[in-house]
């Protein structure tokens, strides 16, 4: 392992430089981080000895090498200096890698409400990279991320000393917990204001760094409701393990982006960045469930833990607990938080229940209503069983929200099953998250939203849906763009796979203004999945500010190859069309969005779009205060889109902000929620 000339060995031979000429030759190339070969080689060259140890800094000694820890549940010692097992490589890392990796470090709760210290790290790293690392004193750092004025005095004004203290801290930290995983470190030395970048010794590490996915169940049997079975299960063992606060714990959508596939599961720990991955299978036989599970450490294969249940079905939710329990146990972590002692279950309610989540998952109209049929009989048949409740309120919400039916049928109905499940089970945190949802989209009350998510996120810390929801439902309404995207990349972090956050993410570039930037983002995550229509819908806005009409056109006929007949698609095509100065179209999508109104719901707020165009303002107001009207979740988007409209400008549009509690003075009365609780 190669050492690097460190300050303090600066600091002496710089001492010595003024005894001689050929050490002010010395002197004029060496600079901290000078890697040590290259140091001995100056001494070399100037026909000096090169030294085995430096008075003021010795030379690292080769660590002895470390056997390859084997699979079992003790994990090798560790140096308590988080620093101390780094390999350093210099400057040969790629760019693009330190910068992803920036992006995971910021996302990280400890660098959440840190916005100080965000801002001074992605400097550094950035001046570093290019490659001005020697510019960075504290002078100059006071000016750039601190505001003072040039030539303040640094010397009583320790601003910069003491914040980079706290940065050094919080990166030991983050190595500590969440990064402990990561290939690659940012050093600050003690001295210099110029960050390193260092490759960890994998060898000195711990086995396990607290990450995990769960991998669907595999069912054993023929009966076809084993797979709502098996999959129920994974979700469940899931949200389980979500409750370990220092666990992470990859999202389900990542996680069954694997279910039927035989991938390798060396392949999947990388793809997921996790150390531990849970493989299982069931068989269920009259009431008996058998059930088979193991932890591997993904590094190298091999089993960490393997256990075998054999359990009556009324004794699920039980069974779930204990194999949760026994899985943090064998990663030597913290127990999952307390809950509730479990009650017995009704084997055919939870059945019901577990169809319901598996069509829910669908998230398409048909699907939704199956869900919802098959969440009420669970009602029917177990009136106590508290994730039917939950999912019947989800469904309503998602009929609501996208406009499947009229929101005053569906939302307060949606409203009172979140409050029966939590009446039945209070530490239910996935319920908060719907209720937060609610109070942005039916209650407008955007303290309470924020409210309701710190709640979910305090039971369930690992929860990749609320941290995501939290930046789009929460954030983005109140146009604070630049907070929601630290969410999500948290929540990108939990669920990698997700096109759903990965198009989020992309459409808040838009939001921003970033409108390059969200085109590259688009078209990655439409190469995987081409049905993301919302992300052509924000092509046709992106592209239409920057005047580009007839990509935006073009945007608009993707998203209708894929779903020809949705109202939300035929507004923003009708938008596009009539912006691009083809009235005859844009006459012809409105036309189609009138008559779907005189055979179903149509959200008035998607007729309002419909004529988002200069000439057509008056039938914009006009739909948009009828939509208003019928307390539709799409007008909670209009401060967010307002960039996007060529009507935003007027009086009229600052007074619909204002009756959906989204002007100026409304936003600015919300008070940040510190979801750390």
């Amino acid at each position: 392992m190669e050492g690097l000339f460190t300050p303090a060995m600066a600091i002496n031979f710089r001492r010595r430089s003024s005894l001689s000429p050929r050490w002010r030759v010395i002197r004029a190339k060496m600079t901290p981080g000078l890697p040590y070969h290259r140091f001995s080689g100056l001494l070399v060259s100037q026909g000096m000895r090169s030294p085995n140890l430096c008075r003021a800094g010795r030379r690292p000694k080769q660590a002895a090498s470390t056997p390859a820890h084997r699979s079992t549940n003790r994990a090798p010692p560790t140096n308590s200096s988080p620093s101390a097992n780094i390999l350093k490589v210099g400057t040969n890392i790629p760019s693009a890698e330190i910068q992803d990796h920036v992006i995971r470090i910021t996302a990280s709760p400890g660098f959440t409400n840190a916005v100080r210290l965000r801002e001074l790290l992605q400097y550094t790293v950035g001046e570093a990279i290019g490659g001005r690392g020697t510019s960075l004193k504290e002078s100059v750092l006071g000016v750039a991320i601190f505001g003072r004025k040039p030539g303040y005095d640094s010397e009583t004004n320790s601003i910069v000393r003491v914040e980079f203290a706290r940065l050094r801290k919080k990166l030991e930290q983050y190595y500590e917990s969440e990064g402990a995983t990561e290939t690659l470190r940012i050093v600050f030395p003690k001295g210099s204001y110029a960050p390193e970048f260092v490759r960890p010794d994998r060898a000195a590490e711990t086995a396990f760094a607290g990450s995990v996915v769960v991998l669907p169940f595999t069912c054993l049997g023929n009966d076809p409701d084993d797979e709502c079975f098996a999959d129920g299960l994974t979700d469940e063992l899931i949200t389980a393990l979500t409750r370990v606060p220092a666990l992470k714990v990859v999202a389900r959508t990542s996680s069954f982006t694997f279910k039927g596939r035989m991938d390798d599961i060396r392949g999947i720990g990388a793809t997921l960045h996790v150390d531990t991955a849970i493989e299982g299978s069931l068989r269920r036989q009259n009431d008996q469930l058998r059930i088979h599970v193991q932890l591997v450490n993904v590094l190298d294969g091999c089993h960490i833990w393997a256990g075998k249940y054999e359990r009556r079905l009324t004794g699920v939710f039980q069974l779930q607990e204990e194999i949760a329990t026994a899985i943090v146990a064998a990663l030597k972590m913290e127990a999952p938080r307390h809950r509730a002692a479990a009650r017995a279950v009704d084997p055919e309610a939870h059945a019901l229940y577990l169809r319901g989540r598996f069509w829910w998952h669908h998230w398409n109209p048909e699907a939704l209503r199956k869900a919802a049929g098959f969440f009420q009989q669970a009602i029917d048949q177990d009136p106590m069983c508290a994730g039917a409740y939950s999912g019947l309120a989800d469904c309503l919400f998602l009929q609501g929200f996208y406009g499947y039916g009229r929101p005053r049928d569906v939302m307060p109905r949606a409203q009172a099953y979140a409050q029966k499940a939590l009446e039945i089970d209070p530490l239910l945190g996935e319920v908060h998250c719907s209720l937060a949802l609610l109070e942005n989209a039916w209650g407008w009350n955007s303290q309470q939203c924020g409210i309701q998510f710190r709640r979910c996120l305090e039971l369930n810390p690992n929860y990749a849906m609320a941290l995501a929801k939290y930046a789009t439902s929460c954030l983005t309404p109140l146009g604070r763009f630049d907070e929601a995207i630290v969410w999500l990349r948290r929540a990108l972090v939990l669920d990698p796979l997700s096109p759903l956050v990965q198009a989020d993410f992309a459409i808040n570039s838009a939001f921003r203004g970033l409108d390059e930037e969200f085109e590259q983002e688009a078209a990655r995550v439409l190469e995987r999945e081409p049905a993301m229509v919302k992300l052509y819908l924000f092509q046709t806005k992106s592209r239409g500010v920057l005047g580009n009409w007839r990509g935006a056109v073009e945007a608009a006929e993707s998203a209708m190859r894929h779903m020809p007949e949705d109202p939300f698609t035929l507004s923003y095509a009708a938008s596009a069309y009539a912006r691009s100065g083809n009235a005859a179209r844009a006459a012809e999508l409105r036309g189609k969005l009138d008559f779907l109104a005189q055979i179903r719901y149509v959200p008035y707020a998607t007729l309002a779009y419909a004529h988002e165009a200069p000439g057509s303002e008056e039938s914009f107001f006009r739909f948009m205060e009828q939509g208003i009207a019928e307390r539709e979740p799409l007008t909670r988007v209009l401060r967010a889109v307002r960039r996007f409209s060529p009507i935003a400008s007027e009086p009229r549009f600052d007074m619909l902000l204002e009756k959906v509690g989204l002007s100026d003075q409304q936003v600015a009365q919300v008070t940040a929620i510190d979801l750390a609780g």
